[in-house]
This record gives structure tokens, C-alpha cells and sequence, in this order.
């Protein structure tokens, strides 16, 4: 689907796994038929599954998180639809606290999106606030091992070009193995 060739891997379960919290693995986004360190969708996807790069490939995760409340550098309860979050609003949020990100953090947002969840369905799912890809490459300049959201993926929805939907989800999964979108409800 459009410029960028975003694609995806499904899962086959007896039922969803799309709920609530979750993390995904780096068989899930695809740059057309490739996903992480270049690995053909044909050359992993099986019958029942995948032969690599699943979620069950991930070690446990033991590292310093960070919480980037996006909400408080503009005063608000709630990002909306399509917000998006800047690198100047993260170093402004970072600096505020005292932190510094170094390689392997998980850096988390909070945009205020998540409380939707079980409120309202129906805007949840109508789209999204997020970072865009000015975010997510300083994420990658910074050696961030995984990141997510309060959102049901990760990067605003809409998002900066209509043509490549979905593009910093895929970047940082499928071309930088960044552990997204982890969502975190």
C-alpha cells in the first residue's frame, strides 16, 4: 500500500491478539516483501506461522524506560487525530525531567489517546496522535531499542504523507529493528 510498499504479517490464532497491551515482533511490518535485515517474506512465512523474527524470538526485556508525556509540553489532557509529536517537544519534555536517552532505553508516549480505549471506540480507532519521522529517526540516532504509545499503532494517523501510510511503524520495525509499535494501554 502506497510509495513505501507497506505490507504486513498476520498472525493465525482462534482468536485476536490485537487487544490491550501489546508488542510486536519484527516479522510483523514488511517494506514490500522484505521485513527485518532484509529476510523475504517468502523465505520466513510458513503454513502455520513464521521460522524467524517472531515475538517469540524476543528475549525478556530488562531495561530503563522512559515515559515522554507529550500532553505536558502543550498543556493539554488529550493530543488529537493526527498530532504530531516533535523532536523539539521530546528534547523540551527530556530536558524538563533531567533525562538523557542512551542506547537501549525503551522510550514510551503518552499522548492521552489510550483513556479512548474503552470510552470510545469508535474516535480511538478513528485515528491517532504520534511522533512523525523526524521522531523516529532521532529514536534510531539514539540507539532506542523499542518504543510505543497509548495509540493502537504508533506514529499519528493520519499521518505526515497520505501516499506512505503507516511509514514510522515500518522504518523503525522492518529497515532498523525497533520493537514497535508497543502499546501500552
Amino acid at each position: 500500500m502506497g510509495q513505501n510498499h507497506v505490507n504486513w504479517m498476520t498472525e493465525l490464532v482462534t482468536g485476536t491478539l490485537q487487544i490491550g497491551t501489546q508488542l510486536d515482533g519484527l516479522n510483523h511490518l514488511q517494506i514490500g516483501d522484505r521485513v527485518y535485515n532484509g529476510w523475504r517474506t517468502r523465505a520466513i512465512a510458513e503454513d502455520w506461522g513464521t521460522n524467524r523474527l517472531g515475538i517469540e524470538t524476543v528475549p525478556p526485556v530488562i531495561t530503563r524506560g522512559i515515559l515522554v508525556d507529550a500532553t505536558v509540553e502543550r498543556g493539554v489532557d488529550q493530543l488529537e487525530v493526527g498530532d504530531l509529536i516533535t523532536v523539539a517537544q521530546v528534547e523540551s519534555f527530556l530536558k524538563l525531567k533531567g533525562i538523557d536517552v542512551r542506547p537501549g532505553d525503551a522510550v514510551i508516549f503518552h499522548t492521552g489517546w489510550g483513556r479512548l480505549y474503552e470510552t470510545d471506540g469508535v474516535r480511538f480507532n478513528s485515528g491517532e496522535p504520534g511522533v512523525g519521522m523526524e521522531v523516529a529517526e532521532w529514536l534510531v540516532e539514539h540507539g532506542v531499542a523499542l518504543t510505543g504509545a497509548d495509540t493502537w499503532s504508533f506514529g499519528a494517523v493520519p499521518g505526515e504523507n497520505p501516499e506512505r501510510p503507516f511509514q514510522v511503524p515500518q522504518i523503525l520495525n522492518a529497515k532498523h529493528g525497533v520493537l514497535p509499535p508497543s502499546r501500552v494501554l
